[in-house]
């Protein structure tokens, strides 16, 4: 898969400046906070707005992502270390 292929929705508690390093690098990148009201709750409304665009979710929220089996989302990624630069989450997204 390509990298134009590959779209992200950046959970709240990932900072923009993710966004910001995926976009430069070729990835389509949305923020919830851009895109759904600030606050939201990710089961019913970040993970369905997800589904609706085909969009992978990054998140640093383990709790309530880990336990979704595959077929609720298109897909995920957990970010454990909290300490990482915008450029390493990014280079460890894609």
């Amino acid at each position: 898969m390509g990298a134009s292929e590959w779209v992200f929705l950046l959970d709240e508690n990932v900072g923009r400046s993710v966004a910001e390093e995926l976009t430069r690098r070729g990835y389509h990148a949305e923020l919830v906070v851009d895109v759904l009201n600030p606050g939201v709750a990710d089961y019913t409304d970040v993970l369905p707005y997800a589904r609706e665009h085909d969009l992978v979710v990054v998140t640093k929220d383990y709790s309530d992502f880990s336990a979704l089996s595959p077929d609720e989302h298109e897909g995920t990624v957990l970010i454990a270390r909290h300490t990482h630069t915008a450029a390493e989450m990014a280079a460890g997204v894609v």
